[in-house]
């Protein structure tokens, strides 16, 4: 596997999510240019994107990433995704969305990230009043995805 490969994986999940950044996926490209002798095509085509052409930065990212083991790096994403939440606890409900159905992709999913499934439906049920308060429901999402910042 190239040594790029799970990170563009991770973040193209973060981008995916809107944790990551155009600006820091091209950043990230740049400095991995930088670090190997023979980059590949599709990793010079990211860092020449603009910006603003989200599905080339995609499309690059998928690229990079074709080789790349998933559940090592959606495990790193949490880790990142976890400080987002906190900083922006009003992104929680949709991130939670995103990754539920990220993992719902996959008939196998490891243990570890069971919890995904609880999440969509805890907030919803929250912010309609049918069940449960929404800052619990933050506060238990942020507990699960803090589990992944010592493990990232």
């Amino acid at each position: 596997m190239p040594p790029y490969a799970q990170d563009a994986k991770r973040l193209s999940l973060l981008f995916d999510y809107g944790v990551a950044t155009d600006r820091e996926v091209i950043e990230w490209a740049d400095s991995q240019i930088v670090a190997l002798d023979s980059p590949p095509d599709a990793l010079m085509q990211l860092a020449v994107t603009r910006p603003t052409d989200t599905a080339s930065i995609i499309s690059h990212l998928h690229t990079l990433s074709t080789d790349a083991e998933f559940w090592p790096a959606f495990r790193a994403a949490l880790a990142r995704i976890y400080q987002h939440v906190v900083a922006h606890p009003t992104d929680a409900e949709r991130i939670a969305n995103d990754i539920y159905r990220t993992v719902l992709m996959f008939s196998d999913v490891p243990e570890e990230f069971t919890f995904v499934y609880h999440f969509d439906d805890a907030f919803s049920l929250a912010r309609e009043g049918t069940f449960g308060d929404e800052a619990t429901v933050l506060r238990e999402f942020t507990d699960e995805l803090q589990r992944f910042t010592t493990a990232a």
